[in-house]
């Protein structure tokens, strides 16, 4: 990839602590911000360079944001946003149409079972979860004491949901980014950079 390409982009950037909406349009390698729920920073442009594998570094100068970050293109098309410096946050930036500020909506997960892979107490551990109606139960899992971990996805658009998990010993809530084929990656709230995963399995059995 040599180069973004070119559309509208509906970003989630954390400015201040408050998550805001920016729709930017892209053409030929820059792109400039046409609307957002942050009315101060309707300026909003951005130069990007690209670094290479679908990796671009982003610059935003300006009176009210000036901002550096790296977007990382996955296969799907979707863009995962980390600032420079890094302070944990979650965001991204999904292709749409126009200069909407609504994520497209999500459909459901549907009835399956996801292998997790998770990083508790500075620990990888695996979870078997069973979904049904878009909420997740542990059924069978790598550590005993984490026994009864369950949740709640909630749609944000385009295949990416947030969950909050929640069981004895353990709570967190999570960015999982869903792929065509129905795995995801985890990401934490606040983001602490571990590996984490989702893989799409057969049954309860399968814990690799």
């Amino acid at each position: 990839m040599d180069a973004v390409p070119d559309g509208n982009y509906l970003a989630i950037l954390s400015l201040g602590g408050t998550d805001h909406r920016f729709n930017l349009e892209v053409d030929q390698g820059s792109g400039r911000c046409v609307k957002t729920d942050y009315q101060s920073a309707q300026d909003v442009r951005v130069g990007f360079q690209v670094l290479g594998n679908g990796v671009f570094l982003a610059s935003m100068p300006g009176e009210d944001i000036t901002r550096s970050q790296f977007w990382v293109f996955r296969a799907d098309g979707k863009v995962e946003i980390q600032e420079i410096p890094d302070c944990g946050e979650k965001q991204i930036a999904i292709p749409v149409k126009g200069d909407t500020l609504e994520f497209p909506k999500a459909l459901p997960i549907g009835h399956r079972h996801l292998l997790a892979k998770l990083q508790v107490a500075g620990k990888s551990d695996r979870l078997n979860f069973k979904v049904a109606n878009d909420k997740p139960t542990c059924v069978a899992i790598t550590d005993p004491s984490l026994a009864a971990v369950a949740g709640q996805f909630g749609p944000i658009g385009n295949c990416v949901y947030v969950v909050g998990l929640q069981g004895d010993g353990y709570r967190a809530t999570q960015f999982w980014v869903f792929d065509d084929e129905g795995n995801a990656t985890i990401k934490e709230l606040p983001d602490r950079g571990g590996d984490q995963q989702a893989i799409r399995v057969k049954d309860a059995r399968r814990m690799r």
